[in-house]
């Protein structure tokens, strides 16, 4: 009963490693507090500066968000929105990749600009620059192209109106993007790293999220800490181990 009990354990162990762990998400939702209107104000959102222009809406309408009711929408030119605060730290283990992701209605506006969203690190400065941590732009003009992380790429068949799920799994330890997610497609980071700035009081975890430039729809905004595959090994051996000592 004992040898059933421990194995019991340690594949509940390895079944909760095995899955992402979520530590921050923002589905816009009215159960989160957001009500349909202007984004600035609602929860710690706010302007970048003085001169952004601040037109993002939450918008309720189950048919066009990614998933529940709620979602937000700009319609102008020129927006700079941003959420910083964001602390991650309390259920982050050191050493674990990160997926930092968002999903995004593809719209290619021929002549617009391209609706960018960034995870960054702002530290204890408050000022218009930070560390990019991950940068997704959503609509390119007319095309099926997608600027994340300081590199155009080029993903094909994209389907205007259709959500999207665009991420980037990142090493804090080496500041480095280890893979690229699009929709169903997956791309290796090629050794590309964070945007450097420094900025006082910010390491190499997201802290914010900003949200600028053109129009689009966009939903459900996350960060997600990832099992090694290596770690799931050493507790398979560990458990296969203590088993061996039952006997």
């Amino acid at each position: 009963m004992k040898k059933l009990f421990l194995l019991l354990t340690i594949a509940c162990t390895a079944v909760a490693f095995a899955e992402s762990q979520s530590l921050f998400s923002i589905g816009f939702e009215e159960s989160e507090g957001y009500t349909t209107g202007t984004l600035v104000g609602q929860n710690g959102w706010k302007e970048l500066a003085w001169w952004a222009n601040t037109e993002v809406f939450v918008e309720n309408d189950e048919n066009a968000a990614a998933s529940g009711s709620q979602y937000i929408e700009s319609n102008p030119s020129g927006v700079n929105v941003q959420l910083n605060g964001i602390d991650i730290s309390e259920g982050y283990v050191s050493g674990y990749p990160l997926l930092v992701r968002a999903y995004a209605q593809a719209n290619f506006v021929e002549g617009g600009e391209p609706m960018s969203v960034r995870f960054h690190c702002l530290g204890t400065s408050d000022k218009s620059y930070d560390v990019e941590i991950a940068e997704f732009n959503f609509n390119q003009n007319g095309s099926g192209n997608a600027y994340v992380t300081g590199k155009n790429m080029t993903f094909d068949g994209l389907v205007e109106g259709q959500y999207y799920e665009f991420g980037v799994q990142i090493d804090p330890a080496t500041k480095t993007v280890e893979k690229i997610f699009v929709g169903e497609n997956s791309y290796e980071g090629e050794g590309m790293t964070y945007k450097s700035i420094d900025v006082e009081g910010c390491g190499s975890l997201p802290d914010g999220i900003r949200i600028y430039n053109g129009s689009g729809k966009l939903d459900d905004f996350s960060i997600e800490m990832v099992p090694e595959p290596a770690f799931l090994g050493l507790l398979a051996i560990a458990g296969l181990f203590f088993v061996r000592k039952q006997r």
